[in-house]
């Protein structure tokens, strides 16, 4: 039994020492591998970005709408005051800054139906009115 068992580890040792890496296992990645790699980690980066724009996007609009719900409040505010509509939102805002869209572009305040109506507005990115991003806020 220990004869079997001596003959079975030396002929062990003799394959680990004559077991010699293959070449493939020395060399590594080969450059296809790497730019099959690189390929789909811009391609993951290219649908994240995509995705997280769009969201961002969704977001601005939903900050636009609040600031104009507090826009609003304090135009309700200022008329129970006065007892008149404001001509502007600078008659508002005496004293302090108008508020900016989330985009950086003035909120536009108009009077609008009967005596007591007003439209608040943010044209969105593009600055101009008749877009998908436009927030309006109608009160008659």
């Amino acid at each position: 039994m220990t004869s079997l068992l001596t003959t079975l580890q030396a002929r062990l040792a003799a394959l680990r020492a004559a077991r010699v890496p293959t070449r493939r296992a020395r060399r590594g990645m080969t450059l296809m591998e790497v730019m099959i790699v690189i390929a789909i980690i811009l391609l993951l980066m290219g649908v994240l970005t995509f995705g997280l724009a769009s969201m961002f996007g969704e977001a601005q609009g939903d900050a636009a709408g609040l600031m104009i719900q507090r826009i609003d409040q304090k135009v309700k505010i200022y008329k129970v005051k006065k007892r008149k509509l404001p001509d502007s939102l600078d008659e508002v805002y005496r004293g302090e800054e108008v508020p900016k869209d989330p985009w950086g572009n003035s909120f536009v305040y108009r009077k609008s139906g009967g005596k007591d109506g007003y439209d608040i507005i943010s044209y969105g990115a593009d600055g101009k009115e008749g877009g998908d991003d436009d927030v309006k806020l109608s009160d008659y």
